[in-house]
């Protein structure tokens, strides 16, 4: 994603649960950016990323979430798909719904601090789990599990609400810190 400013790999997310992809995409200002798309034939080991397709995005405001999750190369394979939550940076005290597509896993985690949490094998295939309020922590991890070996996928990031509101409450104009 690029504007005439700047390049902004990090505001765009992929999933493939199958040779379908569904990119999500964050604007950081209004204005037009360009969305470029690059692929190869995933058995080709040698040849180079081709240019695929140009999309022309213009936004007439910013997006709503603040970034996406942190993936780790395996998510960009096929088989790997995020339904929620789709937001990056998750508060302390909320409570999310984690739903993923994890093709061929036997097992799928999140590793909140030193919380272990299954998600539970939908009919559907997708792995869920419902009410999960999040704790203390820097960071979320979900993790699956293949028969050769694990395999961390997606990084989310940690904040309280609470403590920024304090700040924001007891900081007054002109003051420093």
């Amino acid at each position: 994603l690029r504007n005439d400013r700047q390049m902004a790999s990090s505001y765009t997310f992929i999933g493939r649960k199958s040779k379908i992809a569904t990119i999500f995409v964050k604007t950081y200002d209004p204005g037009e950016y360009v969305l470029k798309i690059y692929g190869k034939d995933m058995d080709d080991k040698k040849s180079k990323y081709d240019l695929l397709i140009t999309y022309l995005i213009n936004s007439s405001k910013p997006s709503k979430i603040q970034s996406y999750p942190f993936f780790w190369s395996e998510w960009g394979m096929p088989g790997h798909h995020l339904y929620s939550p789709i937001q990056g940076l998750l508060c302390i005290g909320k409570v999310y719904t984690f739903k993923i597509f994890v093709a061929e896993a036997t097992k799928v985690m999140l590793v909140m601090g030193k919380t272990n949490i299954a998600l539970e094998k939908q009919s559907d295939g997708n792995w869920l789990k419902e009410n999960v309020q999040i704790e203390e922590c820097n960071e979320i991890k979900i993790a699956a599990v293949y028969t050769k070996g694990a395999k961390g996928l997606l990084r989310f990031e940690v904040e309280d609400k609470k403590k920024i509101k304090l700040i924001k409450k007891t900081h007054k104009p002109g003051q420093m810190g």
